[in-house]
């Protein structure tokens, strides 16, 4: 990414807040405080249709070809079909933990499997394979902002309001840091790309760090927007640094980005 990203188009969703959005095709899924995903086309960001998903705010989403991941403040995980006939939930594709409201959402690329994290600090692993309720995998003793899988799938890395700290689900102290870099102005948003992270901040600034441990973390910031706090950013095509990412933001507004 450089400093010369172009806004291609911007719209706004939801009645009340737009949390988390995810690519499928040619639409964009936003899921809203509101309780419901909202499907919206890739070129135009209009909003055609509308599903209600969850008992509460839908605070993360993940999608793989005509497959889709919700998880909200009721504390449960969802499955959905999302094929060129819209989305619909599968009937028999429901996970709870307990009723603690689910905050961060993560997944492999094939939504085999996915990590979450929940309001009493406990990162929890899912197997969506088994069709079975997840267990917690360990707690933190403090709040993060942000949580992603690393590129092996065995690593995570989680941000807080100054650093991004990195786990292994390998070890048995997984609660452990095994390596940390300090990232001002707080995050609130990771994704990994191939060997590359993007860590967007509260202070409106992506980070493009390695996911190489064995390297010192290298930076590489652009900045978004002046007290605009980047809530979600995904990259939408190519690799390693991309070429062309979806953001959104506190404000409720999607943003498409490009490098030139």
């Amino acid at each position: 990414m450089s400093k010369q990203e172009k806004r291609r188009s911007s719209t706004r969703v939801g009645s009340s807040g737009l949390l988390c959005c995810a690519v499928a095709g040619q639409r964009i899924l936003a899921g809203c405080q509101d309780s419901f995903i909202y499907e919206c086309d890739t070129n135009t960001l209009s909003s055609s249709t509308r599903v209600s998903a969850h008992e509460g705010a839908v605070t993360g989403l993940r999608v793989y070809e005509s497959q889709a991941i919700s998880v909200g403040s009721d504390g449960c995980l969802h499955l959905w079909d999302c094929g060129q006939g819209g989305l619909s939930r599968l009937p028999t594709a429901k996970y709870s933990s307990s009723d603690v409201a689910i905050t961060i959402l993560d997944s492999d690329p094939q939504l085999k499997l996915a990590l979450t994290y929940n309001a009493e600090r406990q990162i929890c692993l899912w197997d969506l394979r088994t069709k079975q309720d997840s267990a917690a995998t360990f707690s933190l003793n403090a709040p993060i902002g942000a949580m992603s899988f690393c590129s092996n799938w065995q690593q995570i890395c989680c941000g807080d309001s100054t650093h991004m700290k990195w786990y292994d689900l390998r070890s048995p102290s997984a609660e452990e840091i095994v390596s940390s870099c300090s990232i001002p102005g707080g995050v609130q948003c990771i994704t990994t790309d191939d060997h590359t992270m993007l860590a967007g901040t509260a202070s409106g600034h992506l980070h493009v760090l390695s996911c190489d441990l064995s390297q010192p973390a290298q930076q590489i910031v652009v900045e978004y927007g002046k007290n605009c706090a980047v809530s979600k950013v995904q990259v939408v095509r190519g690799t390693g640094t991309p070429n062309c990412a979806i953001t959104s933001t506190a404000l409720g507004t999607l943003q498409l980005w490009e490098s030139h």
